[in-house]
This record gives C-alpha cells, sequence and structure tokens, in this order.
C-alpha cells in the first residue's frame, strides 16, 4: 500500500493508535522563531530600561565655625513621548549660616541652574499654501534653561517661635519645546515640630509670556496663583549637621 497524502500532498504517517498525523518539517522552525521573538522582547526590555538615566552628586563645605556652603550636580536622561533624546543637567548651591550658640541656622539661601538639550520632531512646512509640505521633516534640538534662587530666616534662637521661618523664592524658565518663558514668585512660612519633619505653605504668582499650550482644569491662563502645601520627612540616617 502507498502511503496517504494530505489535501496539500505532504506525506502523512501513522501514530501509534492509528490515526495519520501529518508531517511538518517546518515544526523546528516555529519553535526557533518563537524563541528569537522571547529574546527579541527581552533585548527590548532591556534597552528601554537603560534608556532612562539619573546621576546626582552632592558635597558641603564648612566655612568656619558659623557657616556652611553645599554644592551638587544632577543629571537626568531618557526619551520624550516622541521617542527622541532629552537631558537635563542641574547644578546648585546652598548657603547656610548657624550664629555660635544656635542650633538651627539664622539665614538660608540657595539656587539651582538647570539646562535641557532635548531633540524634538519638526514636521515639514507648507511654503506655498497648496497644502503638501515643500520640506522634509527635521529633527532639532531645543536647547533651553531656567533657574531658581530663593532664600528663609529663622530669626528666633530658642524657645516655640524657633521652629518657624519665613522665606521668599523666584524662578524664571524657558518653555520646554514651545517658544516663550514664564516667571514666579512666592512667599512661604515653614514649622519644623523636630529636625526630621518640616510643613510648609506658599503663595505663588506665576505670569507665562503665552498661554497657548496649557489647559489645567480645561481651562487656561497667562497669569495664575496657588496656595501650596508640602510635608517634607526624614527617614534612615541622620543627615549632616550643617544640613
Amino acid at each position: 500500500m502507498g502511503h496517504a497524502a494530505s489535501l496539500d500532498g505532504t506525506p502523512l504517517r501513522r501514530t501509534r493508535r492509528g490515526r495519520p498525523r501529518k508531517r511538518s518539517s517546518g515544526t523546528g522552525t516555529r519553535r526557533h522563531t518563537v524563541v528569537l521573538e522571547d529574546a527579541r522582547a527581552v533585548l527590548e526590555r532591556i534597552s528601554s530600561e537603560w534608556d532612562r538615566a539619573l546621576g546626582r552628586l552632592r558635597t558641603f563645605v564648612e566655612l568656619g565655625d558659623t557657616g556652611a556652603i553645599q554644592l551638587g550636580a544632577s543629571v537626568a536622561s531618557g526619551e520624550t513621548p516622541e521617542r527622541r533624546r532629552n537631558t537635563l543637567l542641574g547644578f546648585d548651591a546652598k548657603y547656610k549660616f548657624t550664629p555660635v550658640g544656635w542650633q538651627h541656622p539664622l539665614i538660608t539661601l540657595l539656587g539651582e541652574m538647570i539646562y535641557q538639550i532635548r531633540r524634538v520632531n519638526v514636521l515639514g512646512e507648507d511654503t506655498n499654501g497648496d497644502g503638501v509640505p515643500d520640506t522634509p521633516d527635521q529633527t532639532r534640538v531645543r536647547n533651553r534653561w531656567g533657574w531658581y534662587a530663593g532664600g528663609e530666616v529663622q530669626p528666633f534662637q530658642t524657645g516655640w517661635l524657633s521652629r518657624f521661618g519665613a522665606g521668599f523664592r523666584y524662578d524664571w524658565t524657558q518653555y520646554p519645546v514651545m517658544r516663550g518663558r514664564e516667571w514666579a514668585v512666592g512667599p512661604f512660612v515653614s514649622f519644623s515640630p523636630s529636625e526630621f519633619l518640616r510643613f510648609r505653605l506658599g503663595y505663588k504668582h506665576t505670569e507665562r509670556a503665552t498661554r497657548d499650550g496649557f489647559g489645567d482644569n480645561e481651562s487656561s491662563a497667562r497669569k495664575v496663583d496657588e496656595i501650596l502645601f508640602q510635608a517634607t520627612f526624614i527617614l534612615g540616617a541622620h543627615p549632616a549637621h550643617p544640613f
């Protein structure tokens, strides 16, 4: 007897139960394909994790018995929703003046500058008005920067009032992608029940060069006023005494 054949002409072979089973020379190929697809997914996941990076360096130097300054540098790099690289570089400084015999600083001054290097997609332009782009799509770099500076005063040396402080902050920044800039000012008061816990209540007034691109709460505004509340606490090892 000859071997039976399937509809597509592939020979069939008998199993132990006597049922014909189609021979397939592509089973191994499909198995290897699945393995390769799984490996590719793992590599893509590892690659996406390495696409994000954060770094921070910080040190402080004592300036005599009453002052100390802290210097820091930071970097953050990752991909935007457009799958383009965005890198932020930051440099900061903080100074504290603590008179002899005081348990907390009388004056604290701080500031930080952040510089952005962002790649963006720019669509082609229609130069003749026919509805068809006449220039090719491009990838460009948006270099932006911003900074803030502020200070805080705790004028009482001892007693319950020594836990209170008052401060002020000013910041200025360019928009990350769009043209334009904004600035903001904000006074605040703080209360520190202990050196591990601090509460801060502040007011912030912001003015923007343009209202385009802002739609929080289904509205936009060139001038914004906010009330802010912040709680900061420390877990773990005790921080350096000057800071």
